[in-house]
């Protein structure tokens, strides 16, 4: 092939050239009429460069890439969050729990054993409760039970307790932080709650709601509005009820009155008024002073029937200084109650 080429035919050659098709002696003439000629070597230069997609397309595919990874190490941080608040969520409510409250554990059972020990069974009602951890700490003349409260799971699956206490010196047991046994007595549950709701003022309209609402007055005698009597002594407490229930209430005042009496540490009364078909209105008001002088009395009758042998305090406010010893007012209380249904009376109780 001759050197010298021309123009039309170098650029003929020109794209077999760059893609290297062309022969050694071919590539020899076309380099020598770049060198000379400035337009079929511009020609060259644009048919040698990269078109702009080509170009980029390393680049795009570099940027996808790392969008990929970064999403994936994205996802995979979420999820070891997820999992690690999943595991701290699971050890909080199936391992670790929290205290255990009163309100969802029972007393079964409860003996004196021979050597001095108090057996208690402890039970709850709520099915997907378990408890673990029990614990006995002697604090003073008490002994306080603990335990974790969490949810059922193969780790723990039991909502019930045989514990054994040393009362060796103790007065009072508390499970959780209610008494359950206190000077040799069996705590109710129940009493328990109506002796929390004690207050010292018998002005305090908010306390005596929670009173009566522990006695179930208005369950018991209907609905009813308060009236406080605190301007001067003796200070008292008036329930007066919407309904006509004047029978019932000469049989139920004798029996709730002495309680609340001995709740509210200053009051003094206790009365009752009911309207009578004829439009009237029928009241009835027990005292302190009417109550205390027929404590000795009641408790008597109560040892009679029970073979206790309690001594009969000299005020009914003197039962509220532990829950011990408001169990048995309520226990002499309830016996009198009884008695009187079946026409036992007590005469100058009530005016």
């Amino acid at each position: 092939m001759k050197n010298e080429l021309t123009c039309a035919v170098v650029r003929d050659l020109l794209p077999s050239f760059v893609e290297g098709l062309t022969a050694p002696e071919t590539n020899e003439a076309v380099l020598a009429h770049l060198t000379a000629c400035p337009d079929c070597a511009a020609l060259r230069a644009e048919l040698s460069a990269p078109e702009a997609g080509e170009a980029e397309a390393p680049e795009v595919d570099y940027l996808k890439k790392v969008k990929r990874r970064t999403r994936r190490r994205v996802a995979l941080a979420v999820l070891c969050t997820a999992a690690a608040v999943l595991a701290v969520f699971a050890a909080k409510v199936f391992v670790i729990g929290t205290p255990a409250q009163p309100e969802g554990l029972t007393v079964t059972a409860a003996v004196m054993d021979e050597a001095g020990l108090l057996q208690l069974d402890i039970s709850t009602p709520w099915s997907g409760t378990a408890y673990h951890g029990w614990t006995q700490e002697r604090e003073g003349d008490a002994v306080h039970i603990r335990a974790r409260q969490v949810l059922v799971s193969p780790l723990f699956q039991k909502g019930s307790a045989h514990l054994e206490i040393d009362l060796a010196g103790a007065q009072t047991v508390y499970l959780c932080g209610r008494p359950v046994w206190q000077d040799g007595t069996l705590l109710s549950e129940s009493l328990w709650r109506l002796y929390e709701t004690r207050t010292p003022y018998a002005g305090d309209a908010p306390a005596l709601g929670k009173l009566a609402d522990a006695l179930r007055i208005s369950e018991l005698l209907g609905p009813y509005t308060n009236q406080l009597q605190t301007a001067q002594p003796p200070y008292g407490w008036t329930l007066n009820f919407k309904n006509g229930a004047s029978a019932p209430a000469d049989t139920l005042l004798p029996y709730l009155g002495p309680q609340m009496l001995a709740l509210v540490d200053n009051l003094k009364e206790v009365t009752w008024t009911f309207p009578t078909a004829d439009g009237h209105t029928v009241s009835k008001t027990l005292t302190l002073d009417a109550v205390n002088s027929r404590l000795a009395e009641w408790t008597a009758a109560y040892n009679a029937a029970s073979g206790t042998q309690w001594a009969a305090r000299d005020s009914v406010k003197d039962y509220a200084q532990s829950p011990a010893a408001f169990q048995q007012l309520s226990a002499v209380l309830k016996y009198r109650y009884e008695t009187r249904r079946m026409g036992v009376d007590d005469i100058g109780l009530l005016r």
